[in-house]
């Protein structure tokens, strides 16, 4: 169920820029956001497969107290998780005109569109950085802490939300920004927390080697 939630969770972020935006600056803008979100959903269950697979390992090593082996399996996360994001960033942002006219995306919304799923991509990092640590953290065995910070971090994205939007008058760029930082704030929260309470998780340079494995 934590899980289950995590990943509802992930989907509200989008949902709640939709509203935000939708009560501030109307139906055009509302309309841009909305048309990103299935391909804002697309990416991110990428981002979950490619994260979740990262975790096998790393409860395999957990399970058998090999403490070697499960820092060796972070390592290895950090490893596959930076590349997949360098990879995912360029490719997603370079393609978001071809997307946009895939779908038809109407004239009078196509530049708040484009700006909103641009950052969006160009965020790439935070949501893999909050998949990876979250599900480091589920395959030792807490599913609940992870859910907890994502939580916290989506009331902050509605809060950033207002503020960007209303405030600042960033408009649909706004919700974009806040959406990528609440994102990077949850993975922090989640750092932080695996810093201070699991240190068989800690990982120092020599534990960042290539291994073929």
């Amino acid at each position: 169920l934590p899980v289950i939630g995590g990943n509802l969770f992930q989907l509200f972020y989008t949902l709640a820029d939709s509203m935000i935006v939708g009560r501030t600056l109307g139906a055009d803008a509302l309309a841009a956001v909305g048309a990103t979100a299935t391909i804002v959903y697309f990416v991110l269950c990428f981002i979950q497969g490619l994260t979740g697979g990262c975790g096998i390992l790393l409860g395999q090593a957990f399970g058998a107290g090999n403490e070697k082996q499960v820092r060796e399996s972070v390592s290895a996360s950090v490893w596959i998780s930076a590349l997949f994001t360098i990879v995912l960033t360029v490719l997603c942002c370079s393609m978001v005109h071809p997307i946009l006219r895939m779908l038809n995306t109407p004239v009078d919304i196509y530049d708040r569109t484009y700006t909103y799923l641009f950052i969006i991509f160009l965020g790439n990092g935070a949501t893999v950085f909050y998949n990876m640590i979250s599900n480091i953290l589920r395959a030792l065995g807490d599913s609940r802490t992870p859910l907890y910070f994502l939580i916290f971090a989506c009331c902050v994205n509605i809060v950033l939300d207002i503020v960007l939007i209303a405030v600042v008058g960033m408009g649909v760029a706004g919700a974009g920004v806040a959406t990528i930082f609440s994102q990077l704030l949850s993975g922090i929260c989640c750092f932080v927390y695996i810093w201070k309470k699991m240190p068989v998780l800690r990982i120092n340079r020599h534990h960042f080697h290539l291994a073929k494995k």
